[in-house]
């Protein structure tokens, strides 16, 4: 077993021998070629692009020869890799754990940068098929962004004109009352209160 790299079985009967004289030494010898074998792969998964793979290994060999420098060059790799596929936010969420590490600060601001465009441009699309709630509940988390502010006080204006002409009068009239300075939402608001 031990000749043909299955350590970690070795070690399992090796324990079961502890009348044998020098087994403890057998058995650091067969732990520490086990974890030079686990640390070869991890590079092995690294060269192939395999770097969420290859992260878990380094992390679990922590503290071996350059293993917790080389876990973070994974989780940096695997990041970028997140990006190249278009899922910016579990690169962005990648970045954050890496802190300072090279140039992961810039990295975010381009990854809350195309995922705020995504998400603007996906509350548009809402409005535009006449869905203004989810428009809203998209429009109303992006913080100003270009001019997300106007068109949630549209999406606002236009749910307060569906509810009053179904007759629910209370519900409009708290979405007027939300926007009074656009456009006639205050009259709109006094009109829903006298109904």
């Amino acid at each position: 077993l031990i000749d043909s790299g299955e350590y970690e079985i070795a070690i399992q009967r090796l324990k079961n021998m502890d009348h044998i004289q020098n087994i403890e030494e057998l058995i650091k010898e067969c732990e520490a070629a086990l974890t030079d074998s686990k640390y070869n792969d991890a590079i092995a998964l690294m060269n192939e692009s395999k770097y969420g793979s290859a992260e878990q290994i380094f992390i679990e060999l922590s503290g071996y020869q350059d293993s917790d420098a080389l876990a973070i060059e994974c989780k940096y790799q695997k990041a970028l890799q997140y990006m190249e596929k278009g899922k910016h936010q579990w690169a962005l969420n990648e970045f954050l754990e890496l802190g300072d590490y090279k140039n992961s600060q810039a990295q975010m601001v381009v990854c809350e940068a195309v995922i705020l465009e995504t998400k603007y441009n996906e509350a548009v699309q809402s409005m535009n098929e006449g869905d203004y709630g989810y428009a809203h509940s998209i429009l109303e988390g992006l913080n100003g962004y270009k001019d997300s502010a106007v068109l949630d006080m549209e999406c606002r204006y236009q749910t307060g004109l569906k509810l009053m002409k179904s007759g629910n009068y209370k519900w409009a009239l708290n979405e007027f009352e939300k926007i009074s300075d656009y456009k006639d939402a205050a009259d709109l608001a006094e009109e829903a209160k006298s109904k």
